[in-house]
């Protein structure tokens, strides 16, 4: 069954007209990757924990001509556009730093053991096989050309109004809540706070949603002037309304901006195709400028100082692309702590991060704690990342560790082919969201991924939803 399959659609499309257009891409992807790994062979391999690093790059160079659907279908498709930048820097860019620097001392946290990182290298490319196979196997089904709907402007906005004034009412119940917010050019301290109010996850998730919903009806009020009168400013009235959501960050989290500021610029770029390229360089060099300043501001809070490295950056790109150290660390605690990570720490790790529901779980007893009190040696911080696939790997053995990945990357797919048809601004915001969290599967943990379903995705689509049935 499995060599019918292979035959009959695996190798077939590999000559499609559309593969063959990307091939000399492709090729000179491959090739670039395939010096990468050379030079990472040659840095790394005297080194026993990181012998195998250069195979990283390798698989990479190896897999993208073998499997080209990954490559193929990421041509207007955010998630896969995504996916596909994620991969290459996990890859290819942060190997190569790492060999780099493979001489230069430990930034922080407990370094694994050899054996860990020989095991965490034989999990990534696990993981990398399995995304290029799942999208192999899946693309096809989900990216299908359709018809592209005319723009349908939001009609009525009652319930919107009545969760916005829902959401400053409890500003002005729970003012403490405004202290999660800090914008990008204040002077600090920025911090993530805790909430000593009832239900503080509902309130949460109902107030972050306040600066989300304005934009969108300001955009949709600019959107229906410019179809009558198609005049740049309201391109620009456009841009301005998404400011607020750019520039204010959520505790310290970078992603809290992260995401919104993507999904709204597929919304801008869709509403004014003419305008792609302004738009495009517009939120990008904003972006850019804000979150420099924010990071610099951040780690110089932190640390007193903002001196940065090569060394530092390699670090960085391990623990935010979940690459050989963290990978192994995760291997290295089920080695030490196995014993400990049984199905009530799988319940936990389900339930600690759902609003409402947290309180059936123990978070001193997730896989997150765990990790973190192995990366610090103490259960004061919980800011590491636990890689999705190694909770897997955690949870499930070694034949489930790509479970959860090949879900999401499935989950990705189906979210990213509605974009691009999509004609209504709210649900496209909707889409692009879940996309962002799905697509980004390989650097954050299950705790951040599939909460976010039933945390904001069901609520918000809930709300539009009404919102497009009732009205006065």
């Amino acid at each position: 069954m499995w060599s019918n399959i292979a035959n009959s659609h695996l190798l077939n499309k590999s000559f499609s007209k559309d593969n063959i257009k990307t091939l000399p891409i492709k090729l000179l992807i491959a090739l670039l990757s395939t010096i990468v790994s050379f030079i990472v062979f040659l840095y790394s391999f005297e080194h026993y924990s990181d012998r195998f690093l250069f195979l990283l790059p390798l698989s990479y160079a190896f897999l993208i001509i073998l499997f080209p659907a990954m490559w193929k279908y990421s041509k207007n498709n955010i998630g896969m556009i995504i996916l596909n930048a994620v991969i290459f820097i996990r890859y290819v860019i942060s190997p190569l730093f790492r060999s780099l620097t493979i001489n230069e001392p430990a930034i922080r946290g407990i370094l694994p053991s050899s054996q860990g990182i020989h095991y965490g290298i034989l999990i990534l490319i696990i993981e990398l096989f399995v995304a290029f196979f799942v999208i192999q196997m899946f693309a096809h089904k989900f990216y299908k050309d359709k018809t592209i709907k005319k723009f349908k402007p939001i009609e009525s906005k009652l319930v919107l109004i009545i969760f916005l004034f829902i959401g400053f009412s409890i500003f002005s119940l729970f003012p403490q809540l405004l202290g999660r917010y800090n914008f990008f050019l204040a002077s600090g301290p920025f911090s993530d706070i805790n909430l000593d109010i009832p239900f503080a996850g509902l309130l949460i998730i109902i107030t972050d949603l306040i600066l989300i919903i304005i934009a969108i009806i300001i955009i949709n009020h600019f959107k229906i002037k410019y179809d009558k009168s198609p005049k740049f400013r309201y391109v620009i009235f456009s841009l301005l309304a998404i400011l607020p959501v750019i520039t204010i960050f959520k505790g310290t989290s970078r992603f809290s901006v992260v995401i919104p500021t993507i999904a709204f610029l597929v919304i801008l770029i869709k509403l004014y195709p003419m305008y792609k390229k302004r738009i495009i360089l517009s939120i990008a060099l904003l972006a850019i400028i804000v979150f420099i300043v924010f990071t610099f501001s951040l780690d110089e809070q932190r640390s007193g100082e903002t001196n940065y490295s090569l060394n530092h950056l390699a670090h960085t790109l391990d623990a935010y692309m979940s690459g050989p150290n963290n990978m192994g660390r995760v291997v290295d605690l089920q080695n030490n702590y196995g014993v400990f990570l049984t199905t009530e720490t799988l319940k936990n790790d389900t339930f600690n991060n759902i609003a409402l529901l947290s309180s059936l779980s123990d978070s001193s007893n997730t896989t997150t704690a765990w990790f973190n009190y192995m990366f610090y040696n103490h259960r004061l911080y919980t800011d590491q990342i636990v890689p999705l696939s190694g909770q897997s790997y955690i949870h499930f053995g070694v034949i489930g560790t790509p479970l959860l990945l090949a879900i999401t990357l499935i989950l990705m797919m189906f979210f990213d082919s509605k974009i691009r048809y999509e004609n209504r601004i709210e649900f496209t915001y909707l889409y692009v969201t879940a996309v962002c969290n799905t697509s980004m599967a390989m650097m954050v943990s299950f705790g951040s991924i599939y909460p976010f379903f039933i945390n904001i995705f069901i609520p918000i689509m809930l709300i539009f939803y009404m919102n497009r049935k009732i009205r006065l």
